[in-house]
């Protein structure tokens, strides 16, 4: 619950992060996870598909100056997902025994689902956005992020310089190695692992 409050109340990626509202992925997994019968599926992708009008134009009033790289990520995402929408949702109908009336309706509600996203990625292309946020989270933030987000005894901070440290000692153990193991051509070659090792002495 705190990390939730705090995904609101601090981070608000919601205000910077228009891929944040795709929503393709979920019906994705729909169409591709077995978990129940197709038809049983196809329902209920249908029932969904009714909210995604209305949950992008709450979107767009809830972007305030989107970081740039973010945006551009959404638009492609976007654009690139809609045939799941459009395309895969009917060719899974076809192989369905739903009644064609009904798959007319529909295949009229993904139609104007697909419009939604189409017009999402539009809007995004065309927003006005003077001062782009930046799509780093910075220190504070990604502290708090760390902390809610990874398992660890330390700061992001503190695993960071462990991992520096790590890194340092394995290149010195790799140089070792190294050079008992091919001494003539670190030799002749001047191998920047022979330095290395030199410096270690």
């Amino acid at each position: 619950m705190s990390y939730l409050q705090w995904q609101i109340e601090q981070q608000k990626a919601y205000e910077w992060d228009p891929s944040s509202y795709n929503v393709i992925g979920t019906f994705a997994y729909i169409l591709n996870e077995h978990y129940a019968p197709l038809s049983k599926r196809l329902t209920s992708f249908y029932q969904k598909m009714a909210f995604i009008p209305a949950y992008y134009k709450e979107a767009e009033k809830g972007l305030k100056n989107p970081a740039i790289e973010l945006t551009s990520l959404a638009i492609e995402q976007h654009l690139g997902g809609v045939g799941v929408i459009e395309t895969d949702f009917a060719d899974s109908l076809k192989k369905t025994n739903i009644p064609e009336a009904t798959k007319k309706l529909m295949l009229d509600r993904a139609k104007l689902s697909a419009d939604a996203i189409r017009g999402y990625a539009d809007f995004l292309k065309n927003m006005k956005n003077d001062k782009p946020r930046t799509f780093r989270l910075g220190k504070d933030l990604y502290e708090d992020k760390f902390k809610y987000e990874i398992q660890a005894t330390g700061t992001a901070q503190q695993v960071f310089n462990a991992a520096v440290d790590r890194k340092v000692y394995m290149h010195h153990e790799m140089a070792k190695i190294s050079i008992k193991l091919w001494p003539k051509y670190l030799v002749i070659n001047q191998c920047p692992w022979t330095r290395l090792i030199s410096s270690l002495k």
